[in-house]
């Protein structure tokens, strides 16, 4: 049988991850997810989402990025970018977008690392699969994008060991 956590431990484990994200940013790459969040993710970096598109900087809370409190549905605890925030970037290469990394509020060189906390997603345009949504995934330099949502969901079932 299956190890299942209770309702209380998913929110638990939900808003400590919402609290390692804090005041985050998010970069776009034109590859597809690395095979996990501890690798290096490889190709373009298309361009960083920040909070209304503001300058950010590790260390600093100014124009970062913190998902919405979680909220139980069922058995599962969620968390997703907040409804009125815009997070908004400006392509500095142009193409297209297949994954995005969330990166928390500390210089992080996107080398292999199994202490600095990240979070990664397949992006898609609005009725795709990826777990990031935007208008659309193909950018000129210059041009600005927003994400409409990024939902991450917390099940009750853990992975086998």
């Amino acid at each position: 049988m299956a190890t299942r956590s209770s309702p209380g431990l998913l929110m638990a484990a939900a808003a400590a991850i919402r609290t390692g994200l804090t005041n985050g940013m998010i970069e776009f790459y034109s590859n597809a997810q690395s095979a996990n969040a501890r690798s290096p993710i490889t190709g373009t970096i298309i361009g960083r989402a920040t909070l209304n598109g503001g300058a950010w900087a590790a260390g600093s809370p100014t124009n970062g990025l913190t998902f919405a409190a979680p909220v139980l549905s069922g058995n599962n605890a969620l968390l997703a970018k907040p409804s009125g925030e815009l997070w908004q970037f400006t392509c500095i290469a142009a193409g297209t977008i297949a994954s995005a990394r969330y990166y928390s509020n500390v210089a992080d060189a996107n080398a292999d690392s199994t202490t600095l906390m990240r979070l990664d997603g397949a992006v898609s345009g609005p009725s795709g699969s990826g777990e990031v949504k935007m208008a659309k995934t193909t950018y000129a330099v210059g041009e600005v994008g927003d994400i409409q949502s990024w939902n991450l969901t917390l099940t009750d079932a853990l992975p086998a060991v």
